[in-house]
């Protein structure tokens, strides 16, 4: 039994060998197919200095029916064997029937591979004609903000106006611009981030067959400012004085209120914008102010209005002059005595005419206020002009009395 197993062994030993010796040395050759080997395109930067490009036929693949030493061809795949088709002879657009050369990587062995069957034989490109322009980027818009929001379509940022395309010259003609949408449904807030764009023609629509056109861009960064939308009024402040009540004047402005817009921690305050102040006892009679509307940083006013026009008006009131002799002194320091050089002076009272016709020159008094004053130093007062009558008739214009201050004379005995 030991030695039927002994003769086993030997005689696959032996089998071997001679398969061995048949197939390394009475019979080397084989065959065998590859399938699906891709092509390699040489000279396409060729092509594009003569302003063509290939169109199709890269795709294509190669199968090889391959004859040579059975070790070489078991080193073989469609990976490291190598298809190279010349571009470089082609000078016109259109279809061209190319061959293609045939190369192996280093064999250990001196044998020779033997080409019997490739399918196809020859390869079929398509060239055409290559162009690049410059497109603009145009955003349009879908869907609403929300209530009480406003979009700023008018100062999109993008981080680039303009894309490069390059392609096929009779798709690159029917290409007009890059279109990215945007969907503003129910937006309160900034849009701010990358978005890619679809090529259009000149109606908007979407260009067909655009898988041979290259771009230099594939997103673009757009930044949409939508902003709190408010109404705010416009208030004046006033002082009423000279005979001018809230009664007795009418004040208009070209515009009351305005529309503005701002982030919604820029409008949460602001109810109202104060135009600035009007001292109407210094405004002698009907008369048009212009304020400038001045908004906080970061508000902008939507309705357009740069400035307001104010109109004052006294409809009920008319001015009268008086001859006044009636001087007062006030707050003359201790000790000392004034000397007023003028005897009489021209007071302006404003009021109804019904008021003034009851106001003679005696009922009005020339204060003069001596605070500070100095002995021996004649000096120019302000004076003021004090008369009852609960401010509805009051004086118009800046009064002023020149004076001496002088030490109070002792009584004589």
């Amino acid at each position: 039994m030991k030695n039927k197993i002994l003769y086993g062994f030997l005689a696959f030993a032996i089998s071997f060998g001679l398969w061995l010796y048949v197939v390394t040395v009475v019979s080397p050759e084989s065959e065998d197919i590859y399938y699906d080997i891709p092509l390699v395109m040489d000279g396409e930067s060729v092509l594009n200095d003569r302003g063509l490009m290939l169109l199709s036929g890269a795709e294509q693949t190669v199968t090889l029916k391959l004859e040579g030493n059975r070790s070489d061809l078991s080193n073989l795949n469609k990976a490291n064997i190598t298809l190279l088709v010349d571009l470089s002879g082609i000078t016109t657009a259109g279809e061209h029937t190319l061959s293609y050369d045939i190369s192996y990587p280093a064999m250990g062995q001196s044998g020779t591979i033997t080409v019997l069957e490739q399918t196809p034989k020859l390869i079929t490109v398509v060239v055409a004609e290559r162009e690049s322009k410059n497109i603009p980027i145009n955003v349009v818009y879908t869907g609403k903000v929300a209530d009480g929001y406003i979009v700023d379509k008018q100062n999109v940022t993008l981080d680039s106006t303009t894309v490069q395309i390059s392609g096929p010259k009779d798709v690159i003609d029917r290409i007009d611009h890059a279109q990215i949408t945007m969907d503003l449904t129910d937006k309160s807030a900034t849009i701010s981030g990358f978005h890619r764009y679809t090529l259009c023609d000149a109606n908007g629509d979407p260009v067909e067959d655009v898988s041979n056109v290259t771009t230099n861009l594939g997103e673009v960064k757009v930044t949409i400012r939508i902003q709190r939308m408010k109404e705010i009024q416009l208030v004046l402040n006033k002082i009423y004085g000279g005979g001018v009540t809230e009664d007795t004047c009418q004040i208009e402005l070209s515009t009351e209120t305005i529309q503005v817009s701002g982030s919604d921690a820029a409008l949460a305050e602001l109810e109202q914008l104060i135009l600035g102040t009007v001292n109407l006892a210094e405004i002698l009679e009907s008369t048009e102010l212009t304020f400038p509307i001045v908004l906080p940083e970061g508000v902008t006013c939507l309705t357009g209005e740069t400035e307001v026009t104010v109109k004052v008006t006294f409809p009920e009131l008319e001015i009268r002059e008086y001859t006044v002799s009636n001087f007062v002194a006030k707050n003359l320091p201790q000790g000392l005595e004034a000397y007023i050089i003028e005897n009489v002076m021209k007071v302006r009272l404003r009021g109804t005419t019904e008021l003034l016709n009851t106001i003679t020159a005696e009922d009005i008094a020339i204060v003069v206020d001596f605070s500070g004053a100095e002995s021996g130093i004649t000096e120019v007062y302000a004076a003021s002009i004090e008369i009852d009558t609960n401010g509805v008739v009051g004086a118009v214009g800046k009064y002023e009395v020149h004076a001496t201050v002088q030490t109070q004379s002792e009584p004589e005995a």
